[in-house]
């Protein structure tokens, strides 16, 4: 007999549900190097359930600090959370499953228009949406850490953040960063702040600074800041953001996203704090912006 440890839910998974789950291949909707989640019917309710190889370091330990993470919240742009479990040393998580795009589909989309016409728009709303999830977040003292284009689904006029795995109380070191004698940093290299790069752990600015270069790369379809010229790419952004082809209010919405100053005119700039500034802001804004 399999021994299961469940959490979450009651009603919705069960242990028998469990027992006749398929992860073959052919349900793989998701493969990555950190987790895998597999498309499942439960009970006529298409789920999707996540899980760690074996052979990641941590993996079980970030499965189960993605299902506390999303116990606690509830936001119709964030994947509802099911169920988790335990069997042997594999861990599972059970949650909402949204078939869309990722929004990196309009980074790398091959479209050859000036940035900000067709663009603008569609990134805005993604913008808007995920500002929306983040408030959320923020005002139940939880960073995200990990935003990013591929982090975001899209359909119609649906969004939904996903992948809470590296998420924490913000300021804080999840616990498998701070082993002696080595200290981890988790999250994305091309969406750290500059604070994330120095080693200071996360709060809620760090996420608008990563949202606002995701906003840049759906506007420009181009990689914001390179892996392979990180510090580099990090100290010029706000030049880049300078001179991108669009109107002044989506430059200072990039400004103010990113805390970065403005580097022709001297201009400090008034940064945006958390996901509710964003969004007050965004709401206010948005006329001006499209």
């Amino acid at each position: 007999m399999i021994k299961i440890h469940l959490t979450g839910q009651k009603g919705i998974i069960g242990p028998r549900d469990i027992r006749a789950l398929d992860f073959n291949r052919k349900n793989l909707i998701s493969p990555g190097v950190m987790s895998e989640v597999f498309l499942q019917q439960i009970g006529g309710r298409k789920v999707a359930v996540k899980t760690a190889p074996l052979s990641v370091r941590d993996g079980g330990f970030f499965i189960e600090n993605e299902a506390r993470v999303l116990r606690a919240l509830g936001h119709p742009n964030i994947p509802k959370f099911y169920r988790s479990w335990k069997i042997g040393k594999k861990v599972y998580l059970a949650m909402e499953y949204f078939k869309g795009r990722t929004a990196d589909s309009i980074v790398f989309s091959g479209e050859k228009e000036a940035a900000g016409r067709r663009r603008l728009p569609m990134a805005i709303f993604i913008t808007l949406a995920v500002a929306e999830a983040l408030a959320h977040c923020h005002e139940r003292g939880i960073v995200h850490v990990d935003i990013k284009p591929q982090n975001i689904l899209f359909k119609g006029n649906f969004v939904k953040l996903i992948d809470f795995a590296f998420a924490r109380p913000t300021g804080k070191w999840l616990d498998v960063e701070r082993k002696p004698p080595e200290i981890r940093v988790f999250g994305t290299n091309g969406y750290l702040s500059i604070d994330r790069v120095a080693g200071k752990p996360p709060r809620e600015a760090d996420d608008l600074f990563a949202l606002g270069v995701s906003l840049y790369e759906m506007l420009t379809g181009e990689t914001a800041i390179a892996e392979s010229k990180l510090t580099q790419d990090l100290i010029g952004f706000g030049r880049k953001i300078e001179v991108l082809d669009v109107q002044e209010p989506v430059k200072e919405l990039l400004f103010r996203m990113t805390g970065l100053g403005r580097e022709l005119k001297g201009e400090a700039g008034q940064a945006l704090h958390d996901g509710r500034d964003l969004l007050n802001y965004l709401k206010s804004e948005i006329p001006h912006i499209i």
